[in-house]
């Protein structure tokens, strides 16, 4: 049973984790890094599909450019202005945060042998690194772009036009 966020797991998957989010923790309904995390997964998910056979640098940058692109409403909704540099942002913390993924087990595997000082140091300075480059972004001229906030029907209205636009470029028996 296809959907519009594709096959019925990730969807089921989704809903599973708002249901248990809801039920242990319902003020994380409005706490803004949750919206976004759901957001981000649902508009990525369901435009993902439109960058499948593509090449995967085409995939890279369509991905950065949906998820920028999916989210600027709501980033506009709770804190009333679009930061003009998002997509390079990304583009720098993505990559950055998924390094620390990969050191993630070399740190687990140096915890049991008790040798913690020289990968510790290297997180250390790379979190600094990571921490920093927010502040510098901000700093930046022009870093973000104020609008006045949306209402419910506007945000709507993007979405619309947004599947809309998705569904006028997808082929049929995909």
């Amino acid at each position: 049973c296809k959907n519009i966020l594709g096959s019925g797991t990730h969807s089921n998957s989704l809903s599973l984790f708002m249901i248990i989010m809801g039920i242990f923790c319902p003020m994380a309904f409005f706490n803004a890094g949750f919206v976004f995390s759901i957001a981000a997964t649902v508009v990525i998910r369901t435009l993902s599909q439109l960058l499948y056979r593509k090449g995967p640098l085409i995939r890279f940058f369509g991905i950065y450019t949906i998820f920028t692109v999916g989210l600027a409403p709501f980033s506009l909704y709770l804190f009333g202005r679009i930061s003009i540099y998002s997509f390079a942002a990304s583009l720098i913390f993505m990559p950055l945060l998924l390094f620390i993924l990969v050191l993630s087990p070399l740190f687990i595997l140096c915890l049991a042998f008790n040798i913690t000082f020289p990968i510790v140091w290297i997180i250390e300075k790379y979190i600094m690194v990571i921490l920093h480059i927010p502040i510098l972004i901000d700093a930046l001229p022009f870093s973000f772009l104020t609008l006045s906030k949306p209402d419910f029907i506007d945000i709507c209205a993007f979405y619309f036009g947004v599947a809309a636009f998705y569904y006028s470029f997808k082929k049929p028996g995909i």
